[in-house]
This record gives C-alpha cells, sequence and structure tokens, in this order.
C-alpha cells in the first residue's frame, strides 16, 4: 500500500481543507518550523491508528492534549477529517477518518461507513510506517522499564509485555492486583467466613479457613451437624438445604420479600447481546442501501404496453423493411432510428424499476428484522434492572428494615431512581427507531423517496447504541454499591425475622464449593512471590531472543550506514538484558550497550551524544519498518537529521536512496533544513520525485507548493549525455526516456501556465492531460501528436526494474532505442520553443 494523496480539513494544523500529492517513490517536503510538517505526519498517523504517538507519550499531561486533535478555528459544523487515498494491488481505496466535535471518530473506505479499516488485523505498533522525532525520543530517554514496553510493541509482543506486569501486579498486591472477580469473591468470602467465626454457634475452624488455615473437612462437618439441628431428626441429608430455605423464607417473607441488586447477565446472555447489537447494525447498513438504490431509481416505471408494442413493431418492420406495418407509412432510417432510442430507453427503465421493486422487498424485510433484534436486545437491557425497579412498591418496608442502615437506604433509592431514568430514556430511544421503521416501511409500499429518513434512521439507531452504553455506565457505576446493599438487606431482613444464624448457616452450605477455592486461592495467592521472577525472566528472554533474531543486527546493520569514516569510535553496540551487581537478570529492563574504543560504557543512552543516538532512534525505526510483514510499503520520516554534521546528513541521503531503490519502499522525509533538501534533492535526482514546499502558514493553515525535482535545462543535458554515450546500456536509456517524460509534464505545465494564469502541477499529468492542456495552448496539431505519442514509451509502465544488477523490462515488448530518443528530443526542443514565443495562439 503506497500513499497517492493526503487531505485534511480542521485537523491539527489544517484549518481550511489542503491536499498533497506524493510520488511513488520520493517526497520532500521542505518548511520553517511551526509551517505544519508535523501536522502531516500527525494525519497520517491519526488516520492509521487513530491516535497519535505525542498525545500517547505516558510522559506527557493527557488533559492538555484532549481535544487537542481539531483545530481550534474549525467550527462545530464543519467536518473534521484526514483522507488518504492509497494505491495497492493496481486500486486505488480512499480511506477516511473524521471527527466531530464530541471527538468522536468514524471511518470510512471509498465512501462508505466502516468500523474497522480492512487492514486493521494487520497492523500493530510493530512495523510502524512513521518515524516521528518526538516517538525516537520516548523510545530511547524513558525509564527501563517502560523501554521493555516500547521493545515489545516494535516486536509485536505487546501482549505478552501486558500479561507480564498483570502477573507481576498480581505477585506484588494480590488481593489489591487482583481482577475485580477475584477481589469480590475473596471480599463476600471472607466476610461470610468472619461473621461465622464470630457467631457463637459456629466453630472456630472458620476462623482459621479465614487466615488460610484450619481443616475445611472438619468445619463442614460441624456445619452439617448444626444444619441437622434447625430441621426435624428424620430428614435426609439431601433435604438439608431446602429445608432450611423453606424456613427461612417463611419468617423472612413476613418482613420483605424482594432483590434491590441489579441482575448482572452471565457469559452465554453478555454474547446474544453483543451479537444481536452486530446483527442490527449489519442490518441497517444493509437496509440504508437498499434505500439508496430505491432513491437513485427515482420512483420510475417503465410502460409496459408501449414496451411490448415498440418490440413487436420492430420485429415486423425488420420483415418488411421500410414499411410500417400498422399504418403503411414508409419509414426512413431516421425514424427507425428513433423508435430504436425509444426501445432502448423503456428497457433501461424497466431494469431499473425491477430493480427498485427488488430493493423495496428487501428493505421491508430488514425493517422488520431490525425491530425483531431491537425488541430483543431492549428487553435483555431492560431486564438488568427490573428487580430493583419492583422494589418501589415495598419501599416502607425497606425502610423499616434498614432503620439502623440509611446510607444503605438511600444507596437503593438513587441507584433506582437511576436506573429507572436510563430504562425509560432507552425505552424512548428504542420507540424512536421503531417508528421511523414504520414510516419507512409505509413510504417503501407506496414508492415514495426515503433518503432523508434513512440519515434520521441511522442517527436513531447510533443514538440508541449511545445510550444502551449509558445503562451499561449507570449500571457498572451502581452495581457494586447495590450489591452491598443487597447484603445488607439479606442480612437485616433475617435478623429482623430472628433467623440471622440460619441464614447465615444457609451461606455457608450454598457456598461451600466458594469456601473451599477461598481457602486454596490464599494459600495460592500466598505462594505468588516464586512465581513473579519466573515470569519475568521468561518474557525478558522472549522479547531479547525476538530482539536478537529480528531486530538487533538490523538495526545494527542501518546504524552503521548513517556512521560516518572520521567518527570517533564511541558507538551503539547492541541489546541486552539488564543484570545487577550480583549477576542476575533484571526483569523488563533492556539495556542499549555501546562502547568506546573497544570498551563497554554503562548505557548508549547516557554516553552517546546526541546526534548518535538520533541516528540509534532511526536506525530502530527503519528496522522495525523493515522487519515487520505489514500492508504498508511507505515510510513517513519526520526531521531526521537533528543534531547532524554534514558528512552525516550525507550518509542518510544514500541511506535513503536504498530504501528506495532495493527496499523499495515510498519515502517521505519532512525537515525544516533547505540546504539539505535542496542537496537530497540532487543526490537523488534521477528518482525524479515530488519536491513539495510549504510557503508559509496562516489561521487557514499551510500553503503549499509544488517545486521542479529539477531544472529542466539540466534533465536535457542528461538525456543529450546519455544518448551521446555509445557505452550507454538499456538502464541508461530507460532513464534517459524517463527524463522525457518528466520535461515535457515540466514544460507543458509552465506553457499552460504562460497562457491561462492558471498553475498545473507537473506530477499529475499524463498523457491525456498534456494533450487536453497543449490544445488549449493553440500548439500545432501535429506537434501534440507527437508529443503525446512519446508516453508510448516512456510511461511508467515500460519502466525497467533493475535487480542484481541486471535490467529487464517490465513490458517485455519494449527496448529503449538510441535513435528514438533523438526524434523525441526534437518535438521536446520544438514544445519548448513556444515558451514565451509568439508562435502560440490565445487559448
Amino acid at each position: 500500500m503506497r500513499i497517492e494523496k493526503l487531505g485534511a480539513q480542521g485537523f491539527r494544523g489544517f484549518n481550511s481543507p489542503a491536499e498533497i500529492r506524493f510520488s511513488p517513490k520520493l517526497t520532500l517536503v521542505y518548511g520553517k518550523n511551526s509551517y505544519g510538517k508535523s501536522s502531516i505526519a500527525e494525519a497520517c498517523e491519526w488516520l492509521i491508528y487513530g491516535k497519535t504517538s505525542r498525545a500517547d507519550d505516558p510522559r506527557a499531561a493527557r488533559a492538555e492534549f484532549a481535544d487537542s486533535l481539531r483545530n481550534c478555528h474549525v467550527g462545530d459544523s464543519t467536518p473534521t477529517y484526514v483522507e488518504m487515498v492509497v494505491g495497492e494491488s493496481g486500486a486505488t481505496h480512499t480511506l477516511r477518518a473524521e471527527l466531530d466535535s464530541r471527538s468522536v471518530r468514524t471511518m470510512q473506505v471509498d465512501g462508505a461507513p466502516v468500523a474497522s479499516w480492512p487492514f486493521q488485523r494487520q497492523i500493530s505498533e510493530r512495523g510502524r510506517p512513521l518515524i516521528l522525532q518526538h516517538a525516537l525520543q520516548n523510545l530511547l530517554m524513558c525509564s527501563p522499564t517502560e523501554r521493555f514496553s516500547h521493545f515489545a510493541a516494535l516486536l509485536g509482543l505487546d501482549d505478552l509485555d501486558i500479561i507480564n506486569r498483570d502477573i507481576v501486579s498480581l505477585c506484588v498486591k494480590p488481593d489489591a492486583s487482583a481482577p475485580q472477580e477475584v477481589s469480590d469473591f475473596l471480599e463476600n468470602t471472607r466476610r461470610i467466613l468472619t461473621e461465622a467465626s464470630a457467631d457463637p454457634g459456629f466453630s472456630t475452624q472458620f476462623s482459621l479457613i479465614v487466615k488460610g488455615e484450619g481443616n475445611p473437612s472438619e468445619a463442614r462437618r460441624q456445619l452439617l451437624a448444626g444444619a441437622h439441628a434447625e430441621l426435624p431428626s428424620e430428614t435426609p441429608d439431601a433435604e438439608v438445604l431446602a429445608g432450611l430455605k423453606s424456613k427461612r423464607a417463611e419468617a423472612v417473607a413476613r418482613v420483605f420479600d424482594g432483590r434491590v441488586a441489579l441482575r448482572t447477565p452471565n457469559q452465554s446472555e453478555t454474547a446474544a447481546e453483543t451479537e444481536e447489537a452486530r446483527k442490527i447494525r449489519d442490518t441497517l447498513r444493509r437496509l440504508v442501501s437498499s434505500l439508496t438504490e430505491i432513491a437513485a431509481a427515482g420512483g420510475r416505471s417503465a410502460d409496459a404496453e408501449s414496451l411490448a408494442f415498440l418490440e413487436i413493431g420492430l420485429r415486423l418492420l425488420e420483415a418488411e423493411l421500410g414499411v410500417c406495418p400498422f399504418c403503411r407509412q414508409p419509414v426512413d432510417q431516421t425514424v427507425y432510428a428513433s423508435i430504436q432510442a425509444r426501445l432502448d430507453a423503456l428497457k433501461r427503465t424497466d431494469a431499473t424499476a425491477s430493480r427498485a421493486r427488488e430493493a423495496a422487498a428487501t428493505a421491508r424485510r430488514l425493517t422488520r428484522d431490525i425491530r425483531g433484534l431491537l425488541d430483543a436486545h431492549g428487553a435483555r437491557m431492560s431486564a438488568r434492572g427490573a428487580e430493583l425497579l419492583a422494589t418501589a412498591k415495598c419501599d416502607s418496608e425497606l425502610a423499616y428494615i434498614l432503620g439502623s442502615a440509611p446510607n444503605t437506604l438511600e444507596t437503593i433509592r438513587k441507584g433506582r431512581t437511576a436506573v429507572d431514568s436510563v430504562v425509560k430514556e432507552l425505552a424512548k430511544s428504542r420507540d424512536k427507531v421503531l417508528g421511523l421503521l414504520d414510516t419507512v416501511d409505509s413510504l417503501v409500499q407506496r414508492g415514495d423517496q426515503t433518503s432523508e429518513l434513512a440519515e434520521q434512521l441511522v442517527e436513531a439507531v447510533q443514538s440508541y447504541f449511545r445510550m444502551t452504553e449509558k445503562c451499561r455506565e449507570n449500571h457498572a457505576l451502581y452495581s457494586v454499591p447495590l450489591a452491598t446493599a443487597q447484603d445488607t438487606v439479606s442480612t437485616n431482613a433475617a435478623s429482623a425475622a430472628g433467623v440471622r444464624s440460619l441464614d447465615l448457616l444457609i451461606q455457608l452450605l450454598v457456598q461451600w464449593t466458594n469456601v473451599v477455592r477461598y481457602w486454596k486461592l490464599r494459600r495460592m495467592l500466598d505462594g505468588l512471590v516464586s512465581l513473579r521472577k519466573v515470569v519475568e525472566q521468561y518474557v525478558t528472554q522472549a522479547v531479547m531472543d525476538q530482539i536478537s533474531s529480528t531486530l538487533g543486527e538490523q538495526v545494527q546493520h542501518w546504524y552503521d550506514m548513517i556512521r560516518t569514516a572520521g567518527d570517533p569510535d564511541v558507538h551503539f553496540s547492541g541489546f541486552d538484558v539488564a543484570t545487577t551487581r550480583q549477576g542476575t537478570t533484571r526483569g523488563r529492563h533492556i539495556q542499549i550497550k555501546a562502547s568506546s574504543y573497544g570498551k563497554p560504557l554503562l548505557s548508549a543512552v547516557s554516553s552517546l551524544s546526541e546526534s548518535k543516538l538520533n541516528a540509534l532512534g532511526l536506525a530502530i525505526g527503519i528496522a522495525s519498518s523493515m522487519a515487520a510483514t505489514t500492508p504498508f510499503e511507505f515510510l513517513v520520516i519526520d526531521d531526521p537529521i537533528q543534531s547532524w554534521d554534514s558528512e552525516h546528513e550525507e550518509r542518510f541521503i544514500e541511506v535513503l536512496r536504498v530504501l528506495v531503490e532495493e527496499h523499495h519502499r515510498q519515502v517521505v522525509v519532512l525537515s525544516h533544513n533547505k540546504g539539505w533538501i535542496d542537496r537530497l534533492r540532487r543526490g537523488c535526482q534521477t528518482l525524479n520525485g515530488s519536491f513539495i514546499e510549504i510557503t508559509g502558514f496562516t489561521k487557514n493553515g499551510p500553503s503549499f507548493k509544488d517545486v521542479e525535482w529539477c531544472p529542466v535545462k539540466e534533465r536535457l543535458d542528461a538525456i543529450q549525455a546519455i544518448v551521446q554515450d555509445q557505452t550507454s546500456d538499456m538502464l541508461r536509456l530507460q532513464q534517459a526516456e524517463e527524463e522525457i517524460r518528466f520535461v515535457i509534464a515540466e514544460t507543458t505545465a509552465h506553457l499552460y501556465s504562460e497562457k491561462t494564469g492558471t498553475e498545473r502541477s507537473a506530477h499529475t499529468l499524463g498523457s491525456g492531460a498534456i494533450r487536453k492542456l497543449l490544445l488549449q495552448c493553440g500548439v500545432d496539431l501535429k506537434l501534440v501528436d507527437h508529443i503525446v505519442g512519446t508516453f508510448e514509451t516512456t510511461d511508467p509502465a515500460h519502466h525497467v526494474v533493475g535487480a542484481g544488477g541486471r535490467a529487464q523490462a517490465r513490458d517485455r515488448d519494449y527496448a529503449p532505442d538510441r535513435g528514438r530518443i533523438k526524434s523525441y528530443l526534437e518535438y521536446v526542443y520544438q514544445l519548448r520553443s513556444l515558451l514565451k514565443s509568439s508562435a502560440v495562439s490565445a487559448p
């Protein structure tokens, strides 16, 4: 995937709409500091990843970057977007990401909404096609543990690193670091056991189990003995629990019978809810597509009788040419053609109407499908708080039970009010969608237009799902407080009924499996300390193995390409795992090594100069991008030559040539150093890239100007030199033909500007556009044909690809020809003679 064009509006430095076209090989963007270069790089980054590394820097104050992506001058109603036209396998696609005034991001591919990019699974932090200065500094100047996480991400091992961190956190503080479900389980079970150990009717065994000690089997035996004591002596063991619950229910029901806790859906219910939401969105997309097809038909319908009449008439005309079969009047060719055209138009209209009818039938079926899915999804959402809302009718009983716990009663009332509010809002939102579906169905049935309703329906469904998120957030906010309130209600109700000990006995029997798990888990958590070291060493070694086999040698290779012969021998020398003074491995600590004239240094970060650290950061960025398998064939490098002298700058020019020519990467370089950019253009002249200059920056954003890659006179001199050199091989002659194509494009753009006062970019001109512009400039038709004819062999499709020192043409029928190139030169000189000449008539 290569970038053909980038557009943006309202994003970072771009207020007004802006557009940049990129060369398939090398594009240079020059601009002074604060002229918007970084906005270009960040636009690419945000489009692909949905975030920017500057805002994601862990050392940055997140609040300072909140809502920083939208340009401060852009209005709420103005779309903020980044749009990228990419080419892949001969096809082009438009990727677009928009950001609304609420910082909600939406995406489109070729104008169609998508939830994620088609290549989403292929992208990660590994192989990022962007090398940004602030990101390189974050990588090198952060703490060793942060650097470990960065390297794990670069290697595609970030999931492993996250698991490592979670396990270490669990080992350090098991109770506090455990997942919420585990913490809740431990706390609830501990509370029951603590209360049991304090109750005179229960054994002190429970007190020991709370501490992770004791004998669960003995405690269980004593518990069953106490249970039988509460029931008739002849009660079988299998009926003990049912008998206890019945005895408790009779007593508690006289006081309170209800639940205030929110219902937590199980895994199966959650999966069903997620699947229903997915089906609603998918069905809605198909419905909108059908409505669009109906709107495109415009409500037209074919005249079936006219269609049949014309078809019969034409068949009879063909049998007796020249005479109307009905009135026997002569029919000339003009009338015949008119009848045929009318028949063809009716057939097309009939086909359109047929598609519209099919789309209407599909739309009606899809509206029914969405209705059914919404009913099921809405009912599932509302069921979570149904039991809580039902307790509103027995609020006085709750007040009596919770007399000693007024805060708990207040929690229940607040939770009930909040849940009731969101449930009603959700129902209102669902009813709006259902009403729109009824209207759509009615309009489709009558054959009326529904284009405006389609937009309203999409917004209504989006609003419904926003309400479902609000419901989930509300339930998450009150779930734990209401669960705690439920425990208090149960305890107080049992106490009020005089059966608290019986209630505790039932809880212990019901949750005995959890008691045993608690006892085992308590012992396991106490033994986690040794696990930490094992996990850290394993993950650290896994990351280091990847660095050694995948990244280390490549980083060294690119670093060595940047370093110069005259550099002092103080350099980066590889990666290693940091160790303690005792020689043991320090987990999650990546050491960047350096040496001074063969002697190891403590750290590259503390020992290398700023220029060498910059070279190292670039080497890591390039190596990471080249080593990964990603869909991206481009590389955006932002301000690469920080703190470098001219020798290092020249070395990096060679690095860029290698990336383009040997690794076939499309490279985009952004820099504020005009002198280096000019040297880079001269050093890569034959690559024929694009040079874009940012000429200014105002409230509306940066202003861009396309600058010719190489002066036309220099190109012509190069062509002459190649043609006159009898030793020029296939590659050099092909280069001469390519240079002719650029000369023609530059000359045509210049000529058009002289005659019309309108600027045209030479980079976008193909043979068709050049013919049109030359004709508008009044150029002689014969010369126009000659000029356009050169594209038969100078077009990029015929270019020669060098591989292993050999030349091979993409078009097997193509071969550069010295005589042909000389002819092309004559046409070029004729065209250039028209510049500032009276030979061209006014357009």
